[in-house]
């Protein structure tokens, strides 16, 4: 089914409710009156009735006795405390808390307005609704809605899956505009009702934890998942790592190098040499004058030295390395460190869902030089 079909379906259920819920009203209403009509032979003429009883009027019947849904106050600005600079503290007290619901109604008021734009924006589109005039498009954007062909389009792409997710997530918690664009890209291949749902699970599950869910964490998760079929099992994780993440080089080795050698290892042997030279001659040269030839007025680096500065880098690297892991493969440590990785192994699918891309980069740094550790011991 297609995302149009779906909001039409959707569309057709609420109003279908709406029709039942006013019926069932108008039936208690006619119930109510018929009810009080029947008074019997004393009772007064038609017409009458005010200026001869002595009762209080009917006290109000909420809505929701009639069997039908109240509608929420709607939002004013009036209702929105004014912010005063107030020095408190403790608890809130049940006024703060009720100005506190006021604000976070605001918040999400926002993100219901925003995707109403969207959707508005996309009828004016489809509906050729801007063409009074001869005005194009873009000039509708530009003059109407104050922002760019561009923005107005992507708000239009937007929109569905914000009303979607809007839907399904009823806390009460904002839904920051730069989640709903990390997850966009999804809505290519899955339906955005399904999509709202996992959204608002994994919320939920991050909350329980006490965990942020940061549009770059959905980012780096739509990436994996676009990029794989299913869902990547535990026991396979060690060997994918480098696949879901791909890490630069322990950090503690590329650091030593740099201290060793003079230059930075991702940069090439040339920028080594170059930086002996640089500081030979003269302190504080600008290095964006140097290239990967050599400096003219410091004199290109023969063949012969490169490969020997090179030859002479890598025997210091694996040196480093070799150091590194004789520090840490110590019996013992390493039996603690197996306990450790089976413990975390039985959860460790979960647990990245909510890692940030900077996490997983270290997860994975972290896997790989134990693996290469292992592996140079078998």
């Amino acid at each position: 089914m297609s995302h149009t079909e779906n909001m039409k379906r959707r569309a057709e259920e609420r109003q279908r409710k709406r029709e039942e819920a006013e019926r069932e009203r108008k039936e208690q209403e006619a119930a109510s009156g018929a009810d009080g009509n029947a008074g019997g032979p004393d009772a007064p003429p038609p017409g009458q009735e005010l200026a001869t009883t002595t009762e209080t009027p009917p006290t109000f019947v909420p809505a929701q006795q009639h069997g039908t849904a109240t509608r929420p106050q709607p939002l004013t600005p009036d209702l929105i405390p004014e912010p005063d600079l107030i020095e408190a503290s403790g608890d809130l007290t049940a006024d703060e808390r009720h100005d506190l619901a006021q604000c976070e109604r605001a918040f999400r008021h926002a993100n219901q307005a925003a995707w109403m734009k969207g959707k508005a924006a996309h009828a004016v589109r489809n509906r050729r609704l801007y063409r009074e005039g001869g005005r194009t498009w873009a000039a509708y954007c530009e003059e109407e809605i104050g922002e760019s062909e561009s923005d107005v389009n992507r708000q239009i792409q937007e929109w569905p899956l914000a009303a979607a997710i809007g839907t399904a997530y009823t806390a009460r918690k904002a839904v920051p505009a730069s989640h709903i664009r990390a997850l966009l890209p999804l809505t290519k291949t899955a339906d955005v009702d399904d999509l709202a749902v996992a959204y608002t699970r994994l919320r939920e599950h991050a909350d329980e934890l006490g965990l942020k869910v940061t549009a770059a964490a959905l980012t780096s998760m739509v990436d994996r998942f676009s990029k794989e079929t299913d869902p990547l099992p535990v026991a396979q994780f060690g060997a994918a790592v480098r696949a879901i993440a791909p890490a630069p080089r322990d950090r503690q080795v590329e650091s030593r190098e740099a201290d060793t050698t003079g230059g930075h290892p991702n940069l090439g042997d040339d920028r080594t040499s170059e930086a002996k030279a640089d500081a030979q001659a003269a302190e504080g040269t600008n290095a964006g004058e140097r290239s990967a030839g050599g400096h003219p007025n410091l004199g290109d680096t023969s063949q012969e030295q490169r490969a020997s500065e090179a030859a002479v880098q890598g025997g210091e690297e694996t040196e480093t390395i070799e150091t590194v892991e004789a520090e840490v493969l110590d019996e013992a440590r390493a039996l603690a460190l197996l306990t450790s990785l089976t413990q975390a192994a039985e959860t460790l699918s979960d647990d990245l869902l909510e890692a940030t891309p900077a996490t997983l980069q270290a997860i994975s740094a972290a896997a790989r030089h134990i693996a290469e550790s292992a592996e140079s011991l078998i």
